[in-house]
């Protein structure tokens, strides 16, 4: 998840990395296309909300949703389009049923049934909400369950009556990228995935994929983006062969993974890490990344937008008057929502135009 924890997590890094174990050196392995021929300049979305960040953007009917959840009570948020007012408060904060501690940035949105899936992988479980009718279905990860016991699970996501789970643990441990159960949580089948990358452990790997990732589905269901913040990695897997297989449809290998061990084998950040995706956007006709441009000290994040179509081609790159921490877009209107950032103003909503 891209939050300010993650920037402090990269100040710790610095101080614990004494002694730890150096991974590979710092490298690009082939240069993101960020050149762009383009700038987008920002408009101002006034709005009475106090931003801390935004881990997760999209759109649902006349709403612009929004994961924040640093300092409130409330993990999501809903601001009318049109009168830029907040309409609703959605998933508070808590340990009751509907309620989350910590929930992962990677919310699915579900237009065929009006609603959007939120997983909170400490309390190890999936809330369901109708952002039309305000009801939820939560359910439980089945912990008793060996599988879940020996293995910790980072994001969720949905395909048809299928959970499709991403972590940590002796499963992903062994090169296994998916666990694929059914919508009881129980196991149907595990596939690999991860790169061989030289120098790279299979464990370590699945850690990094981990650490701040971006993945969503296309709308129609039919495949998967996944973007990585440590080094930049883009990959496009193909749904449609479930519950056999999750072909790899392309990958693009940008920055090498940078990063340290400590003595225990606890993944850090270091000096030398290139941060890759912070955040991506998807609709069916295209994939919308911010990208960061390796070596630019004057950015915290990116104003680099690259767009690709859903077979993994570049398409366009457009340069951002300002810092984007995340965004959505909504094709018809041809415009962007995006939470920029500045030393200024700090968080706050802008617009662009396509």
């Amino acid at each position: 998840m891209k939050t300010a924890a993650l920037h402090v997590l990269f100040i710790v890094s610095i101080i614990m990395c004494i002694g730890c174990e150096s991974k590979p050196k710092n490298q690009i392995l082939s240069y993101p296309p960020i050149q762009a021929t383009d700038t987008l300049k920002h408009q101002i979305f006034p709005t009475e909300e106090v931003f801390g960040s935004a881990m997760c953007m999209f759109i649902a009917d006349s709403l612009l949703i929004i994961e924040d959840y640093f300092n409130r009570d409330t993990s999501i948020w809903g601001i009318h389009l049109k009168s830029h007012h907040t309409a609703k408060a959605y998933i508070p904060k808590g340990r009751g049923p509907g309620e989350v501690s910590n929930p992962s940035s990677n919310i699915q949105c579900c237009p065929k049934t009006n609603s959007f899936l939120v997983y909170d992988p400490n309390y190890k479980k999936i809330i369901t909400y109708n952002y039309r009718s305000d009801q939820f279905i939560e359910q439980k990860l089945p912990v008793q369950d060996k599988i879940f016991q020996e293995n910790f699970i980072q994001d969720i996501v949905r395909k048809d009556s299928m959970y499709i789970c991403m972590g940590t643990g002796k499963l992903f441990a062994k090169n296994q990228r998916f666990l694929l159960t059914d919508n009881r949580f129980k196991y149907i089948n595990h596939f690999e995935g991860y790169p061989e990358i030289a120098g790279i452990s299979e464990k370590d790997i699945s850690e990094i994929y981990q650490y701040g990732e971006e993945i969503h589905v296309k709308p129609d269901g039919s495949k998967l983006v996944f973007g990585s913040y440590i080094g930049g990695i883009l990959e496009i897997f193909d749904l449609q062969h479930l519950p056999d297989s999750i072909p790899l449809v392309r990958r693009h290998l940008y920055y090498m993974p940078i990063y340290e061990k400590d003595k225990i084998g606890n993944v850090y950040l270091t000096e030398g890490t290139i941060y890759g995706f912070e955040n991506i956007d998807v609709t069916d006709q295209a994939i919308y990344t911010l990208v960061y441009e390796p070596y630019n000290p004057d950015i915290i994040f990116p104003n680099k937008l690259v767009i690709y179509d859903w077979e993994g081609n570049w398409t366009k790159t457009y340069t951002l008057d300002c810092m984007v921490h995340a965004l959505c877009v909504d094709e018809r209107s041809q415009t962007i929502y995006a939470m920029a950032f500045s030393e200024e103003e700090s968080f706050h909503l802008v617009t662009f135009k396509l």
